[in-house]
């Protein structure tokens, strides 16, 4: 062992100058996060308006505020009862738990516009209206149905093995979920309830294309019109007061959250559980199934009757620009992610900072955090209008999705192993290399393979950043869907559904192999 290197109990010994490396790159990411936020508040304090004039209470902004704020409530909660109960048919009924699993995955990262698309269909072939605040509501709700449940399951997976067995033995399902699991669930149900809320209220994808006008939206065009971040970063100040209660539980309830994760899988609970619980699983079940199959199955029978599947080919090149914009975001999220999850996973109080600032970019509108960087770029020459700058804004938006991952997977590590490895190793970076990495290998996969599909069909962030002689195919698809080129729209839509379902699919058969590794 090196003789700068210091033991700790519980973590892997590493060397001075590898911590102040780890260090140094977290910095760099939290820099990322927070550049774009900077650069619109010192543009705040140069813009003509003061604040009192841009917050002016107009009644159409006030009734705009709530209609949204009510809408984000409503599919925010409907989702999470019906991905609650999702994810306690699979702790506690695990037989399908394999399968429902996978289908969650395949599911999580097929972006809001191809919900919208598939639903919207199949209204119209029903005759009803594939528009309005009703469809804005279930589209909201069916495209983070996935990711509630995936949230509930590991919530419910957190709660103490030992206190599940003893409730089970003197209580039957029913009792035992609510006496016991709600209760010591209903913190973390809360922040996570806290989360959609917020990922709802931050996004118009669904709302603009059900043509329904939102606060997030209305944002979006003031900087289209005014082109002043700072004037934008005031105007959705009560977005983000809306949203402060969950940065404040954030840094607490990840590590609370992150003592549990280090127990692993967790055993099959017996529990009796009466017939109305069981017809409301399969309720939750089918509705589930309807996400992921209503919107595939309208979309291929739209393509196939429209006689244009050779026009799945012209967006060759969007797709192309794409998929190098994913790759370069999955990459660097990663190389980044990683000693940031170290940070967090080793020294437990750099979690209560980090944490809160990783999950900020979720808690501004997409479109604010592309003004920001719009606003940093004026600044530094030879970067305005250039593809990095959309790989950066990416990156920031979506460095907290890779830091999440490998963190639940760093957690895991028998330290033990890897300071052994260490031990025998000619320095700290071949024992990265040949002994911690491979261990890692299967969260860093999966980190950056949802991290990629995550940035296919992002919309906010760059529809302000992308280049000018460029198009990803999410902004395509936005495009054709408001002018009304049905055919296209499908096509393109069916395309992004199956290439975001793969790589869903590709990080299930990553984390399956970790769990049998493990």
């Amino acid at each position: 062992m090196n003789g700068d290197e210091k033991s700790y109990d519980g973590q892997i010994v590493r060397t001075e100058a590898e911590k102040r490396l780890y260090i140094a790159i977290t910095i760099l990411g939290l820099g990322l996060i927070l550049i774009s936020v900077l650069f619109m508040i010192g543009e705040a304090f140069f813009i003509n308006a003061s604040l009192i004039e841009i917050l002016s209470w107009q009644k159409r902004i006030v009734i705009l505020l709530v209609r949204t704020i009510t809408l984000a409530i409503s599919a925010s909660a409907t989702a999470l009862i019906f991905g609650f109960i999702l994810a306690a048919a699979m702790r506690f009924w695990p037989a399908g738990q394999k399968v429902l699993f996978l289908l969650l995955l395949l599911a999580f990262p097929i972006p809001p516009y191809v919900h919208t698309a598939g639903w919207s269909l199949a209204l119209q072939a029903l005759g009803a209206s594939g528009y309005g605040i009703l469809v804005a509501w279930w589209c909201m709700t069916v495209s983070l149905l996935s990711f509630s449940a995936l949230i509930s399951y590991a919530i419910l997976n957190s709660i103490d093995e030992e206190i599940l067995e003893a409730a089970a033995l003197g209580a039957n399902g029913p009792h035992c979920l609510v006496q016991v699991i709600l209760p010591l669930a209903m913190p973390l149900l809360v922040a996570s309830f806290l989360f959609i809320f917020c990922l709802n209220l931050m996004d118009y994808t669904i709302p603009s294309l059900c043509q329904v006008n939102v606060y997030s939206l209305h944002l979006f065009a003031d900087f289209s019109i005014f082109a002043q971040a700072g004037r934008t970063l005031l105007l959705s100040l009560p977005l983000f007061l809306a949203g402060l209660p969950l940065l404040l539980l954030a840094g607490r309830g990840m590590k609370k959250f992150g003592v549990t994760i280090r127990t692993g899988q967790r055993s099959e609970l017996n529990l009796e559980w009466p017939a109305s619980y069981k017809i409301a699983a399969g309720f939750s079940f089918l509705v589930f199934i309807s996400v992921l199959g209503i919107p595939l199955v309208n979309l291929i029978i739209q393509v196939w009757t429209s006689g244009i599947t050779v026009h799945l080919f012209n967006f060759g090149t969007s797709l192309a620009y794409s998929l190098i914009i994913a790759a370069f975001v999955a990459m660097l999220s990663v190389l980044i992610g990683y000693p940031v999850a170290v940070l967090i996973s080793e020294y437990p109080r750099w979690g209560t900072i980090l944490w809160p600032l990783l999950l900020l970019p979720w808690l501004i509108p997409a479109s604010l955090n592309g003004a920001g960087w719009i606003a940093a770029a004026q600044t530094i020459p030879y970067f305005s209008g250039t593809s990095l700058l959309l790989i950066l804004g990416e990156l920031a938006r979506f460095l907290s999705v890779a830091v999440l991952l490998i963190w639940g997977f760093y957690l895991r590590l028998d330290y033990e192993v890897v300071n052994a490895g260490r031990l025998f190793s000619p320095c700290w970076l071949y024992a990265l290399w040949k002994v911690e990495l491979p261990l890692l290998a299967p969260g860093i996969l999966a980190g950056s393979l949802i991290v990629a599909a995550l940035t296919l069909g992002e919309l906010g962030t760059t529809i302000l950043l992308v280049p000018p002689g460029f198009e990803t195919l999410t902004l395509r698809i936005y495009n054709y869907m408001h002018y009304g080129a049905h055919d296209h729209v499908a096509a393109a839509c069916l395309a992004m559904m199956i290439l975001t379902m793969f790589l869903g699919w590709a990080a299930a058969v990553s984390l399956r192999i970790s769990r049998a590794g493990n």
